[in-house]
């Protein structure tokens, strides 16, 4: 999610096999989360370049859309998703201020290196 794009959803998959952890990430994406039912999605994923190289479809979107199934959709709850965006935003504040005071180390000991 590095694009600027709005997210409709997001499809995840992997090694990570609990509800409560897809639901999470819907939680705190605020994005519908689609697990997939597939579990070799890296070959999955080869098959529909190759299908699409070759010309046996017509584009990635099409072929994706044909070949990937979904098994579950987790939708995101509003109240955790705030809570979530909350904590976020403090993350920040704190991070920012955590900032201040490690440049203020690097200084104080470059200063003590010059004497």
């Amino acid at each position: 999610m590095a694009s600027r794009a709005v997210q409709t959803e997001l499809r995840v998959c992997g090694g990570a096999s609990s509800s409560i952890w897809y639901q999470m990430i819907a939680d705190v994406t605020s994005v519908p989360t689609i697990r997939s039912s597939d579990r070799k999605v890296g070959a999955k994923g080869a098959f529909i370049c190759a299908l699409v190289s070759t010309g046996g479809e017509s584009d990635f979107a099409h072929a994706a859309h044909s070949y990937n199934k979904a098994r579950d959709l987790f939708v995101p709850d509003q109240n955790r998703s705030a809570r979530y965006t909350e904590m976020y935003q403090e993350f920040l504040e704190m991070r920012g201020i955590a900032a201040k005071g490690l440049q203020r180390l690097v200084d104080a000991r470059a200063r003590m290196s010059e004497s």
